[in-house]
């Protein structure tokens, strides 16, 4: 705690205002010094002394985690009170050193998994989480991968609160084995399945993750037979198959985690069964040998032939189930189409038909109804459809396809579609001056050639009335005079009106004219009579009467018809006076013709289909010769002799078809089926066939069909048309590849049956060659240059053969010589590629097959079965498979052991009488698998260290020491400060080193931490207790070395590799009795870490910054490299650096004089920045005060 003395502050006011009076301005003096001097001293005073009274507050600086989110790592299965890891420092800073804290974990934490702890060094004080011990769950990340605290920090004195999150992540430790699903497989393989040949795949699964998840499928067993794809866990056939040898595999296969190389141990692994049934293979088909007979006429039960049937496989498959005699049909592909095979009676050559059948114009229309009726009314639009008729054609194409016309010889008013059959209106049709019925013939017609196929049929069609006529007066405009004294009743006059409609009757009334009602009007008759008198109206002047009369048919009304009636006093008799209209005579003239219409359509057409009757059969003309002569090399395709027939029948029954129906077996003649005209259809040949009589039929079209015949002779004549024939179809002969050269392989031989230069035959080659040669006259073939099989096996050579014709071109023919190479084992086995390179993983296991050798020898037989062997077995690490070329790892390879293979492969043929062979080299290269496990270990998660604040740059501070299990560069370790406020101000250094001993294994053991015991010659030190096979872990972070070690050149920090092993002569502990007894058996293995010394690296000056925070990380050397940090909390300490300081560099004082003594003048102020030093201040004159006048007190 740092202290001072407190300013006087009574005995200086008071002597000021002792002063007061006599003193007035330099008193004013004085308090302005005074005033600078406290506003100098006043932020001093307060950073150092803190409160008057010498003691500390709590101040209310917020708490306040480093980080809102922690994210930390623990390993599930974790032993109990195990740290978790975390990449940054988790905590507070104390920023008020009278804090409390204390950390809890508030939520996250259901299973009560976890314990919040602190700890405090320096300004900083620590989160730390562990797992609980007891009965607590264990940690399993199957189960749960994460979880997520908030953790809350009280401060005890002020309740102040803070939180934050932390998200632990359970990292994955390899504690499930693979499972296989299922765990037994079957296969069936036929003995001739070929090598290499994936025949199976089996599946496994590990919960776990990374490369704790990771595993190797391989044989329980080993076998040349089969090989297993480590990771895929593909079964791959590499050895050849043998029914008579075995019939049954039975193996064993493992699912083995790859924790065998990665941890250690053994692995954890399952198995499962893989079943190979070997099945016999059918190799061969049936073999058909017939030999022919002839038998007797006389035979009763003749043998035409004795089929014999072979089959070289054994067993089952080598026996013959049946034997059937087939024949093989015209193939029939479609309804229409027939496909014929056609081969030459000599066998010499064939070839397929495809024989297409034309549909022929063989049937007529034909009506869906037999008759068709409609009625329709008169008026309707032009266009109108008043019917519809309908056809169909059973004939196929153009011969089916059916048009519609009206085939009337009369004018009719009407049209048909041609297409669809829809009758319609072509005219206004007026029911009282047209016809009222139409009789229609339809006629339906096909498009077939080359005539069209026709029918008809009736259809009546009637006109219906409608009341579409207004009624016509016959008299208009009537004037007259009636006599007054005309009698009540009498007739003054008859109105008519004609309708031409004969649907209604024409009604009469006046519309006006009549309001006196004197006159009446007979709706009926049209008569107008007198109904009342004229001399008794009350209005008897009136002398002049006009009346508008209308007659109507019930719809339509007349133009409306004036009487104007003058009354006469005379008595004279009526008198009208009409104009004459002219209708009904314009009516009777329209009836007339109408009527003459009726009578011309009741004359029904009269109609004969003349192509309905086949009444005569075609004739042959008479000029038709009975033989002629023609030249075998007629050419095909052109004509020889028109036939002639006629047919006075019309349409189909006079369409004429000829056809040659006998003589003609070899189709040497065809016919034209329309014209007669008769033609060669094929070549012909005397030798062969020299005479033809030929059968010409001629027929018509007709229903029924008629027909008539003529025989016709055709003699042959002869012509050099015959070409050379080889004696066989090929010919085939076989060659060693060495055949010398000049020598005689082959003779071919054609002859020709033409007489003289005709029939004389040489031989040519046609072939491009220069390795065969062929003699012109004998046709014998010779070996002119070297052979070679495998540059080309076979050789074909078109040889031809040519008579020697002057007068005529000459003839020839060729045939095909197959050259077939035999084999010398002439070739070496050639590697495809000649040389490999190939990656290996170190943790394969052993059976793992890491590539496939491939040679190749183009030779046949056995001198193209290669052999494979090693020359260098790669110290015993691989082996090749001599059949499949398969290469396997014999012994579990190890990359920090060796790293390249270079091995010698053979490849050997079983060629006879030497064999041959090559060799490649395979380069393999084994791959590092990552081994580095385990991170490097501090013995504390923090440390502290103290530096007097006046070293030199350089000096050691501290050291620090991490050690890691692995071995090799994964357990050198590299260390480096890379943060905290300390960077730059410290360094490590990396060359000085001093080593520490620590205990990796204890085996049977009990040992209390001060406990010290001596094994043989070895004294080992114990720490906190260790029960059983416990590994060195993140759980016992607490131990403490065990031996001081001095480092050779070269020495690798990690494990040790020696171990101290013995029973314990004694022990000694501090306070109580050992825990261990004598006798007991100690063995311990032992690693290794190297101190490495943290040195200052600038000026220290504790006044500026009192400590420094460092975070100190240790890395390995691994190819994935791993690390972990310790921090680390430096004190600078004080030296006595800094000389004590005045508040003011000068004072100005002033008394009274004569002023008594032990009077106070001024009070010296000063302060010692070294926190030592404060306390221990002296104050005294040292000069200018040579008469003694003046005193100080040492301490104040």
């Amino acid at each position: 705690m740092r202290t001072c003395e407190p300013i006087d502050e009574v005995s200086a006011p008071e002597s000021a205002a002792a002063t007061s009076a006599n003193f007035a301005v330099p008193e004013r003096q004085a308090m302005g010094r005074h005033l600078a001097w406290l506003l100098l001293l006043l932020p001093l005073l307060l950073q150092h002394f803190g409160d008057s009274d010498g003691t500390q507050t709590l101040e209310q600086t917020p708490l306040q985690f480093t980080h809102f989110q922690y994210n930390v790592t623990v390993h599930e299965n974790s032993a109990a009170k195990t740290y978790v890891g975390h990449p940054v420092k988790m905590g507070i800073y104390i920023s008020n050193p009278l804090w409390e804290l204390r950390y809890k974990i508030v939520s996250g934490d259901n299973e009560n998994l976890f314990k919040a702890e602190e700890y405090i060094l320096g300004d900083f004080c620590f989160l730390r989480i562990r797992t609980k011990g007891g009965n607590t769950a264990i940690l399993n990340r199957e189960v749960k991968d994460h979880y997520t605290l908030i953790v809350k920090a009280v401060e005890k004195n002020t309740n102040a609160e803070a939180r934050t999150k932390v998200r632990v992540q359970v990292l994955d430790t390899n504690d499930l084995r693979p499972l296989f699903s299922p765990t037994s497989y079957s296969v069936s393989l036929l003995e001739n399945t070929a090598i290499r040949t994936s025949i199976a795949r089996v599946s496994a699964t590990d919960a776990d993750i990374g490369t704790n998840g990771e595993f190797y499928y391989s044989f329980k067993d080993r076998t040349d037979m089969f090989a297993i794809h480590p990771t895929s866990g593909t079964v791959v056939l590499t050895g050849r198959l043998d029914y008579a040898e075995a019939k049954l595999y039975e193996m064993e296969i493992l699912a083995v985690d790859r924790g065998m190389k990665l941890y250690g141990s053994s692995g954890v692994s399952s198995m499962a069964k893989l079943t190979v049934h070997v099945e016999q293979a059918n190799e061969c088909a049936p073999v058909i040998t017939a030999v022919t007979l002839s038998p007797s006429e006389l035979d009763k039960d003749p043998t035409y032939a004795v089929v014999t049937v072979d089959d070289c496989d054994q067993g089952v498959n080598g026996e013959i189930a049946s034997l059937s005699i087939v024949a093989e049909p015209i193939k029939r592909q479609q309804a229409a189409h027939f496909e014929l095979e056609v081969t030459t009676s000599d066998k010499r050559a064939s070839t397929r038909v495809l024989v297409k059948v034309l549909s022929a114009n063989s049937n007529p229309p034909e009506f869906t109804q037999t008759t068709y009726k409609a009625s329709f009314n008169e008026n309707v639009p032009i266009g109108t459809t008043v019917l519809s008729v309908s056809a169909v054609d059973p004939d196929e194409g153009e011969n089916g396809y059916v048009t519609y016309s009206i085939a009337n010889l009369n004018h009719v008013p009407f049209v048909i579609n041609h297409f669809t059959g829809a009758v319609s209106t072509s005219e206004n049709l007026d029911y009282e001056l047209m016809p009222r019925v139409y009789t229609l013939r339809i006629r339906a017609s096909d498009w077939g050639l080359p005539y069209r196929r026709e029918v008809e049929v009736l259809a009546t069609l009637t006109l219906n009335n409608l009341n579409d006529n207004t009624p016509l007066f016959e008299k208009i405009n009537c004037e007259g005079t009636i006599p007054r004294d005309l009698g009540v009743g009498e007739q003054i006059t008859t109105v008519s009106a004609i309708d031409a409609d004969e649907l209604q009757l024409v009604r009469y009334q006046i519309e006006a004219g009549n309001e006196l009602d004197l006159f009446s009007l007979n709706p009926n008759s049209g008569v107008l009579s007198l109904k009342q008198s004229l001399s008794d109206v009350l209005d008897a002047k009136v002398s002049f009467h006009s009346l508008r009369i209308t007659a109507t048919d019930g719809e339509n009304f007349a133009t409306p018809l004036y009487i104007n009636i003058t009354v006469a006093a005379s008595r004279k008799p009526v008198n009208l006076q009409c104009e004459e209209t002219g209708v009904a005579k314009m009516l009777a003239e329209k009836l007339l013709q109408a009527n003459k219409l009726h009578r011309q359509a009741e004359v029904e057409d009269i109609f004969f289909d003349s192509h309905s009757v086949n009444a005569h059969t075609p004739q042959f003309r008479n000029t038709l010769s009975t033989g002629i002569e023609i030249n075998e090399n007629h050419p095909v395709g052109s004509s020889i002799i028109l036939i002639n027939a006629t047919d006075l029948d019309t349409g189909f029954n006079g369409k004429l078809v000829y056809a040659i129906s006998g003589g003609n077996e070899d189709s040497c003649f065809i016919i034209d089926m329309e014209t007669g005209m008769l033609k060669v259809l094929s070549p012909l040949d005397r030798e062969t066939r020299d005479e033809y009589t030929l059968n010409i039929t001629v027929s018509d079209l007709g229903i029924p069909q008629k027909a008539a015949w003529r025989l016709l002779d055709v003699t042959v004549l002869d012509a050099n048309d015959n070409p050379p024939e080889f004696l066989q179809e090929s010919y085939f002969v076989e060659v060693n590849e060495d055949k010398e050269e000049n020598s005689e392989i082959i003779q071919v031989e054609a002859t020709d049956k033409d007489l003289g230069p005709n029939g004389h035959v040489t031989y040519s080659i046609l072939t491009d060659t220069d390795k065969f040669s062929i003699d012109s006259m004998t046709g014998v073939v010779r070996v002119v240059n070297s052979l070679d099989r495998e540059a080309q096996h076979i050789h074909y050579l078109k040889i031809e053969a040519r008579d020697q014709a002057t007068e005529e071109p000459q003839l020839l023919s060729t045939v095909l010589l197959k050259i077939s190479l035999e084999d010398v084992n002439d070739n070496p086995p050639r590697f495809i590629p000649p040389n490999y390179r190939v990656k290996v993983r170190e943790d394969l296991p052993e059976g793992a097959i890491i590539m496939w050798l491939e040679a190749y020898d183009p030779d046949l037989g056995q001198s193209s079965q290669v052999r494979y062997s090693l020359m260098d077995h790669g110290e015993g690490n691989f082996d090749v498979d001599k059949l499949s070329g398969a290469v396997r790892i014999l012994q579990q390879l190890d990359f920090e052991k060796k790293q390249v293979y270079n091995l010698t492969v053979r490849a050997k043929d079983k060629g006879k009488p030497v064999s041959l062979s090559s060799t490649c080299y395979v380069e393999v290269e084994v791959i590092d698998v990552n081994e580095n496990l385990h991170p490097p270990v501090f013995s504390s998660f923090v440390e502290k260290g103290v530096v007097k604040e006046d070293v030199p740059i350089g000096s050691s501070v501290m050291t620090v020491c991490a050690h890691d299990e692995d071995t090799g560069r994964d357990g050198e370790i590299r260390y480096s400060i890379r943060d905290g406020s300390g960077v730059g101000v410290f360094k490590i250094d990396e060359e000085t080193a001093t080593g520490l001993a620590f205990l990796k294994h204890a085996f049977h053991s009990i040992m209390h931490a001060a406990e010290t015991c001596t094994v043989g010659e070895t004294s080992v030190r114990g720490w906190s207790s260790i029960i059983g096979t416990e590994r060195f872990n993140t759980a016992v972070l607490s131990r403490s070395p065990i031996a001081n070690l001095d480092p050779s050149p070269g020495f690798t920090p990690g494990f040790l590799g020696t171990s101290v092993t013995g029973a314990v002569s004694s022990c000694s502990r501090p306070c109580g009795p050992p825990f261990l007894a004598s006798g007991r058996r100690l063995s311990v293995a032992l690693s290794a870490c190297f101190r490495r010394v943290i040195e200052t690296s600038d000026q220290l000056d504790r006044e500026s910054t009192s400590h420094y925070w460092l975070t100190v990380y240790a890395t390995d050397q691994g190819v994935v490299p791993l690390a972990s940090f310790i921090e680390i909390y430096i004190g600078v300490e004080d030296v006595n650096d800094n000389a004590p300081q005045t508040s003011e560099p000068v004072y100005y004082p002033e008394v009274m004089e004569n002023s008594p003594k032990d009077v106070s003048v001024v009070q010296i102020e000063a302060f010692d920045p070294d926190s030592s030093s404060n306390d221990r201040l002296t104050y005294k004159v040292t000069s200018g005060n040579p008469q003694g006048f003046f005193s100080i007190h040492p301490k104040t």
